[in-house]
């Protein structure tokens, strides 16, 4: 299976935003856990998930701060805040990840 295709723009803290045109991507959720404690009637936490975009790395995309996806064929438009708490942007290959939580 292939995956979508979409005009990725990438909002970066060292320079204008990158836009690529018709990149695959991947997004994977993050997964979510239930906690409760004694005195707690529970709480639900969701792990950040990750945004794979398949391009080559530019001047400055490992300081992203959010990535904005419009999906050539659903139409649909998601903006992603990357996370650094626990994660951190990686290339591996011929794609960049990037720690993202759930869009909006």
């Amino acid at each position: 299976m292939s995956n979508p295709k979409a005009t990725i723009t990438i909002h970066t803290t060292v320079g204008d935003p990158e836009v690529i045109y018709g990149a695959e991507y991947n997004h994977n959720p993050g997964e979510r856990t239930f906690s409760q404690g004694v005195n707690d009637p529970g709480t639900l936490i969701t792990r950040h998930g990750w945004l794979a975009v398949k391009t080559t790395a530019f001047p400055g995309w490992n300081a992203a701060y959010s990535v904005d996806v419009s999906d050539e064929q659903t139409g649909e438009d998601l903006t992603f805040e990357i996370t650094r708490s626990f994660s951190y942007p990686v290339e591996k290959e011929e794609w960049l990840w990037f720690p993202v939580k759930s869009p909006h």
